[in-house]
C-alpha cells in the first residue's frame, strides 16, 4: 500500500498517564540517521538472556588514520542498541 508506514506505539514512560502511547521508530528509522557511520548490529549468545544486542558505529581519525569503533553496549533490543548508539554522540553537554 504505498504510503503506508509500519506503526508502532509503545508507552509513554512513568511520566504520562496509564494508556497514554507515544509514537516508536522502526529499527530502519533508527538507523538512518547514523548515516555511513552505521557498521554492525549483532546478536551474541550469552548467559544474560536480558542483554544480546549491540550495534557499532565506525570511524576514522584523521589525524592517525585508524579506524575507532563506538558501541551502543549489550542491550535488550536491536531498537535500543542502534537508540543508544545514535544517543551517545548526540547527547547534549549541560
Amino acid at each position: 500500500m504505498a504510503g503506508h508506514r509500519n506503526v508502532r506505539y509503545c508507552w509513554g514512560g512513568e511520566d504520562k498517564p496509564y494508556g497514554e502511547y507515544t509514537l516508536a521508530p522502526t529499527l530502519s528509522e533508527l538507523i538512518e540517521p547514523c548515516g555511513d557511520k552505521f557498521s554492525d548490529l549483532k546478536y551474541y549468545r550469552t548467559f544474560k538472556p536480558e542483554k544480546r544486542w549491540d550495534a557499532l558505529n565506525l570511524e576514522l581519525n584523521k589525524d592517525t588514520d585508524e579506524i575507532n569503533t563506538i558501541s551502543s553496549g549489550l542491550c535488550s533490543t536491536p531498537d535500543e542498541a542502534v537508540a543508544r548508539l545514535w544517543l551517545a554522540p548526540n547527547k547534549k553537554s549541560g
